[in-house]
């Protein structure tokens, strides 16, 4: 029997997954999961043992999400799914929503999450920067065909969006000490400046057939021909006009302004990144990384003006 899903879009944050998950929600052969980050693989990371995994999702990850399966946005895709269903009593889509709020998340769950009429995907941006050799290993053991998707998008700009969604929700939350957004901001620097490693052991271990690396940039130039190498990439066909041309034009998930992000702290960030960026021309290519570098060099300059991203 085929695992499911079909395809997984690992990374990295605020490169534009939750538009790429809307886009393709809207395309007639593909089914992303209304959740978007399903997040299963988090416990498959726990521990050697067989049945640490299945152990923490059954005890501690209901608990932990609650809130977050709760979102209005969860709720509000379950019912555009439930639509889509022919209406019975107990439709695919009812049997799915079902089985989400199940404490007990294993792999067959997990497969059972997806739709196997169509191609099916779960886009979880935090896989690709918190795995590991050994937890790479286990998700091709359980889902060796599985297609990868990586984004990409220039560092500065990634992590001061990143620093601004993470120093909001904190805030909201009412966490203590929180209210330091330079701490953030070098916090959210440091864990995108190892990407070009992150990246190199996926590269390592999936066959490049089955790997597709994309650009955040590349959607702001030109977000149709962008859409095009997604959809070559999954084997999938442009359908009739207009099914996308409301999501494909619209920024979505937008970070809040506040008076805590000063563009000089946008500055010393730039400053600090500019070292890094020529060398991962090997990894992302010479195009790219000399737009990153062009911008970088304009962000860390005092004597130009800033440009907003």
């Amino acid at each position: 029997m085929k695992r499911r899903p079909d395809f997984l879009c690992i990374g990295f944050p605020k490169t534009g997954t939750t538009w790429l998950g809307a886009v393709l929600r809207s395309h007639p052969d593909v089914f992303i999961h209304p959740a978007k980050e399903v997040n299963f693989y988090w416990g498959m990371v726990t521990s050697k043992r067989w049945y640490s995994p299945y152990l923490k999702n059954a005890l501690f990850r209901p608990l932990v999400n609650y809130n977050f399966r709760l979102k209005r946005n969860t709720w509000r895709r379950w019912k555009t799914a439930l639509k889509k269903e022919k209406k019975s009593l107990w439709n695919p889509a009812q049997w799915r929503m079902l089985l989400y709020f199940s404490p007990w998340q294993t792999p067959r769950w997990y497969s059972n999450q997806f739709d196997p009429r169509q191609l099916s995907g779960d886009l979880t941006p935090g896989y690709l920067s918190r795995y590991t050799e050994r937890e790479i290993e286990k998700l091709i053991n359980h889902n060796p065909e599985v297609k990868i998707m990586i984004r990409m998008r220039n560092p500065v700009d990634q992590a001061w969006s990143l620093a601004k969604m993470t120093h909001t929700a904190r805030n909201e939350r009412g966490y203590a000490g929180t209210r330091d957004f330079k701490h953030i901001l070098d916090e959210c620097l440091n864990h995108i400046l190892q990407c070009e490693t992150k990246i190199k052991l996926w590269q390592d271990r999936i066959p490049p057939a089955n790997l597709h690396l994309s650009f955040y940039e590349d959607f702001q130039k030109d977000p149709k021909a962008h859409l095009e190498s997604i959809l070559s990439f999954l084997d999938l066909t442009w359908p009739a006009s207009g099914w996308i041309e409301k999501p494909i034009q619209q920024k979505l998930n937008v970070g809040k302004e506040d008076r805590y992000f000063s563009h000089e702290l946008k500055q010393q960030a730039a400053a600090k990144v500019l070292p890094h960026l020529s060398k991962m021309e090997d990894t992302f290519g010479a195009r790219i990384v000399d737009q990153w570098i062009e911008k970088t060099r304009h962000l860390a300059s005092p004597s130009l003006p800033q440009v907003e991203s």
